[in-house]
């Protein structure tokens, strides 16, 4: 059993609901182009995941999967795992609004 559960705002339902993906900005696009070479996440990648509606539950199911490979979220693999450290995913934790907004803050104008 995993130690995160996803909030409530995220709207997952648990560790293998993908139903979000449907609703995601990057559905239809080149995957390849989300999985990094380097740590960084590039600007055209964060702006995609910037205005999806469905940016917190991607970054929870990563979180929540363990994803290691790739932008989820608008977030990058070590992004994750710092936000997984700091905020310990639990049914009761605060929303993760914040997390998107400094995620979203990276991005250039």
């Amino acid at each position: 059993m995993s130690r995160y559960a996803p909030t409530e705002a995220s709207g997952l339902t648990g560790k293998d609901d993908r139903s979000w993906v449907v609703d995601a900005a990057c559905s239809g696009t080149d995957t390849e182009s989300f999985y990094l070479d380097g740590g960084t996440v590039p600007h055209v990648i964060r702006k995609i995941c910037g205005n999806c509606p469905v940016q917190l539950a991607c970054l929870e199911y990563a979180v929540l999967n363990v994803e290691i490979y790739g932008v989820w979220g608008g977030s990058s693999p070590r992004e994750r795992r710092a936000y997984a450290r700091a905020h310990m995913l639990t049914a009761d934790a605060p929303q993760v609004s914040h997390v998107l907004a400094s995620l979203n803050a990276a991005q250039p104008a």
